[in-house]
């Protein structure tokens, strides 16, 4: 897919980068001294204190498999591919949630470091690569919806209750990996999923407020489940997007999730995410 940030502009799935896309409207793919210009302007820092830099992938020879994340922490260096949706993304989600990129990080390294150095996958990292990569927020003013959200009901919040999904639920999208599969949404996609309990007032914040909200929830909440080792400290569930038709229904996208709870489906679709 060529770049053209007027497509991404009107997908409400990439609503949390917007004004990061529309900063990067020239007519070439953006590269890492763009990214990096927005970083800095910013002030992005990991937890070490390096400034956030968006670099080139080192060599293969000097790639080790555990010095991605460490390069980050300790000198700010993320490795993007040119030409690369999946770390262009990436970068765009460090621009817009910097506290829960930094956070993830942070405890990627801490458990590297705890094993040497070496990068067995435990489910420390299991869980913060799901979230990095697949993790949204969805935010409601209204209770009664999270907690149908919760149990999974999910014909009784997005078809009985669509309308007041629409009027007190926003969805925010950090994984970016659900981001590039904004560029081809299909009925199914789905977002490891963070709830929070706002006021009316909150949700109708505009987005960089929104957004902001969103960042500092995300950072308590993997800095929760790191040091307890319990996944319940996310508040996450399974949720569905309002306006699921009668195909969808019978494709089955709406079972019950089964192997991890906490799945909300982004598919794109008449009336998007509200």
């Amino acid at each position: 897919m060529a770049w053209r940030p007027e497509t991404l502009l009107a997908s409400p799935i990439l609503a949390s980068v917007h004004a990061f896309i529309a900063r990067l409207d020239g007519p070439a793919f953006p590269d890492v001294d763009q990214l990096t210009t927005l970083a800095s302007e910013l002030g992005l820092r990991t937890r070490s204190g390096a400034s956030i830099r968006f670099v080139a992938p080192p060599s293969p020879t000097n790639a080790a498999a555990s010095s991605y994340e460490m390069r980050i922490l300790h000198e700010g260096m993320v490795a993007t591919r040119p030409d690369n949706w999946h770390d262009l993304f990436n970068a765009l989600a460090w621009l817009a949630f910097p506290r829960t990129k930094a956070c993830i990080n942070a405890w990627h390294c801490a458990e590297l470091t705890a094993r040497g150095g070496v990068s067995p996958r435990g489910p420390l990292r299991d869980f913060l690569s799901l979230f990095d990569e697949g993790g949204a927020f969805a935010v409601s003013c209204d209770p009664s919806l999270t907690a149908l959200l919760a149990d999974h009901a999910w014909k009784d919040l997005f078809w009985t209750r669509r309308d007041d999904v629409r009027r007190a639920m926003r969805f925010v999208v950090l994984g970016h990996a659900v981001m590039e599969k904004a560029l081809d949404p299909y009925p199914g996609v789905t977002a490891r999923t963070l709830l929070r309990n706002v006021d009316p007032q909150a949700i109708a914040a505009p987005w960089p407020e929104l957004i902001a909200a969103c960042d500092a929830a995300g950072e308590a909440a993997v800095d929760a489940v790191a040091r307890t080792g319990d996944r319940r400290a996310l508040g996450a569930a399974g949720a569905r997007r309002a306006g699921v038709d009668r195909r969808q229904r019978r494709s089955g996208v709406l079972r019950r999730p089964t192997l991890f709870p906490a799945e909300t489906s982004l598919t794109h679709g008449p009336g998007g995410i509200q």
